[in-house]
């Protein structure tokens, strides 16, 4: 497994595709929230691992596209005591997994955060380039360990 580092502006055009025929165009606090990993397996146990792994977690996988290599969840929301203490927050993740090179393939993975403040709806939050590696290290040693059962 190689390192990963943090966001390849050519793809991100390409990262949150609903679906063929829309594209979303990220803001630049949003391209901070992405981080990238580069992986020698194959795009379709990269693809299969990634289900998996949000599967796993509790994420409900709202749009998914094995050709494109496009997951995008739906919104996974805080409730009781965190929503209590800190407000309404809501998190969903989209992943694009492409091929990069001869050997190795490159997992995209976004965190868009909103904030619900009153009476004025949902509101995205910023996410820092440290917060974004933070927040989606656990995803990515999560698809390591989902990665090793392939190799068995």
């Amino acid at each position: 497994m190689k390192s990963y580092f943090t966001l390849v502006p050519i793809i991100i055009l390409f990262l949150l595709t609903g679906c063929a025929t829309s594209v979303y165009t990220l803001s630049d606090s949003e391209k901070e929230g992405i981080v990238q990993k580069n992986y020698e397996e194959s795009i379709n146990d990269l693809f299969t691992a990634c289900i998996n792994v949000l599967t796993d977690e509790g994420w409900t996988i709202d749009n998914s596209d094995r050709e494109s290599g496009l997951i995008v969840t739906d919104w996974n929301s805080n409730g009781g005591f965190e929503a209590f203490m800190i407000g309404n927050r809501r998190e969903k993740i989209n992943i694009r997994i492409t091929k990069e090179t001869n050997k190795e393939n490159m997992v995209f993975v976004s965190v868009i955060r909103e904030t619900q403040s009153g009476l004025s709806g949902w509101n995205k939050e910023t996410i820092s380039k440290s917060m974004a590696e933070k927040s989606v290290k656990p995803f990515f040693d999560k698809l390591e360990l989902e990665l090793s059962k392939y190799d068995e």
